[in-house]
């Protein structure tokens, strides 16, 4: 009985004086925290800055890019330009010979004087009517040929217009066999598809030319984001498979209709290209916008202070206070908030009351510490 009882109470004594293991935490001295190149930093209550970015393109607005083509059929016989020339709105691209520019100005002729005849006529049958001499129905029949006349005159004046030719400032009775193709806007030669003795029609496209000073970006804002879109609003444009930096634009418009397929609407960005920067139609660009969906201040953490397993979260608080030449980290689990590339809120599951500090940068050498330390413990 003695014996039983001598060994029960040197258990117990056992017992009492084994250690307490905290798991989740670890003690690391000043000199090794710096070693590793961990600091420690308070969170900071703010609302946090969060981004979201979008794909796009560059476009030209449809008064800033031209498709050139000739009102008539013609052989080209020289050509002025190169591609990627720049030219002034009104400088000559092309010139052509054209037939049916040589048979409108025939016309033009053949009715001019059908006019000028008809007004001679007009003139006497009228004083002959005055004179109740001649006949009213053949007065009504010179003044209709007459407006006729007239009509055709000036439709065919306004078709020799539309082709550059002004019948009434040519001072002569000469016929013109070129025509000079002019450029609509000014801007730079996009495409050039042309060649010397080529025949062109009407539905030829002979040249493009685009305005570059005047680019939108069009970036696809997905169902989701509509929300947090709105005009005037900053935005970041990078443009992905070139050297320049970022460019930074305004929310110009924002379409009123969803894509079916994409479930995306096109937001266009006004914006400066960077001088001596090339920046063209259809070059892709990734847009960066802020979020100002939660403007409620949290706390928030440096995100070099989130230590990730598989779909949980953790950092590592401590109060900085230093007990035998150490500072005791201890491992929490929170849940993210809003983050952005710099900083993350972080939710306790918990309120922690008292003033704490966060472990930053290499948090994983922490993590591998603390197991060690279990791993020792256990061990012996």
């Amino acid at each position: 009985m003695l014996i039983i009882i001598l060994q029960a109470c040197h258990k117990d004594n056992k017992s009492a004086s084994a250690p307490v293991i905290d798991e989740n935490s670890i003690e690391l001295t000043e000199d090794q925290l710096r070693r590793l190149e961990i600091s420690l930093v308070a969170p900071e209550k703010k609302a946090l800055e969060s981004y979201i970015h979008f794909n796009g393109k560059i476009v030209a607005l449809p008064n800033y890019r031209a498709e050139v083509s000739s009102n008539v059929q013609g052989k080209i016989e020289k050509v002025f330009v190169h591609e990627g020339d720049y030219v002034e709105k009104g400088k000559p691209l092309i010139e052509l010979s054209s037939m049916r520019l040589v048979e409108l100005q025939e016309e033009y002729f053949a009715a001019k004087n059908e006019t000028d005849f008809l007004t001679i006529e007009l003139t006497r049958q009228e004083e002959l009517r005055k004179n109740n001499v001649g006949a009213l129905v053949d007065l009504q029949t010179v003044q209709t040929k007459h407006r006729a006349s007239l009509n055709r005159q000036a439709s065919l004046k306004a078709k020799l217009a539309l082709l550059g030719i002004d019948m009434e400032g040519n001072g002569s009775d000469a016929i013109r066999t070129k025509l000079s193709i002019k450029a609509p806007i000014s801007g730079y030669i996009h495409s050039l598809p042309v060649s010397v003795g080529m025949i062109a029609s009407s539905e030829t496209i002979l040249a493009e030319l685009i305005d570059v000073s005047q680019l939108l970006a069009e970036i696809y804002v997905y169902e989701k984001d509509i929300d947090l879109i709105k005009s005037g609003q900053p935005v970041t444009l990078d443009f992905i498979n070139h050297s320049f930096g970022e460019v930074q634009g305004t929310v110009f418009n924002i379409d009123k209709v969803i894509d079916e397929s994409t479930k995306a609407i096109n937001v266009f960005v006004k914006f400066s290209a960077p001088d001596k920067s090339i920046i063209l139609p259809d070059m892709n660009i990734m847009a960066t916008l802020e979020n100002k969906s939660n403007n409620t201040p949290a706390p928030t953490v440096p995100r070099s202070s989130i230590l990730q397993e598989d779909d949980l979260y953790y950092i590592f608080l401590t109060d900085k206070k230093v007990k035998d030449g150490k500072i005791k980290l201890s491992k929490h689990k929170v849940d993210l908030g809003d983050k952005n590339e710099k900083l993350a809120e972080v939710i306790f599951p918990n309120p922690v009351e008292n003033e704490i500090f966060v472990a930053v940068n290499n948090v994983m050498a922490i993590e591998m510490e603390r197991k060690k330390k279990i791993g020792g413990v256990f061990a012996d």
